[in-house]
């Protein structure tokens, strides 16, 4: 299993970054996943060579540092255009 975000969901689309290098990408159907993913969970999935997504979990721990981390990084761009 690899490690993944979800960049993006566009009507039945999943466009997958892979965590080890985001220029990779990966789009997948939305109906591979049962559970609700949204932008920016981490996954870690299995993806076969026909683009199918044959296991996968959401890392919530993961998840929920990476969007802190994205917050922060925002807070500090907005306050640095503020001055």
């Amino acid at each position: 299993m690899r490690k993944f975000i979800v960049d993006s969901i566009e009507n039945e689309l999943v466009t997958l970054l892979s965590k080890e290098n985001e220029m990779e990408q990966v789009v997948v159907a939305r109906s591979d996943f049962q559970e609700n993913i949204t932008d920016g969970d981490v996954i870690e999935a299995t993806i076969n060579e026909k683009c199918k997504v044959d296991s996968y979990k959401i890392l919530d721990d993961e998840t929920t540092t990476l969007k802190k981390k994205n917050e922060e990084l925002l807070k500090k761009i907005l306050n640095k255009n503020k001055h």
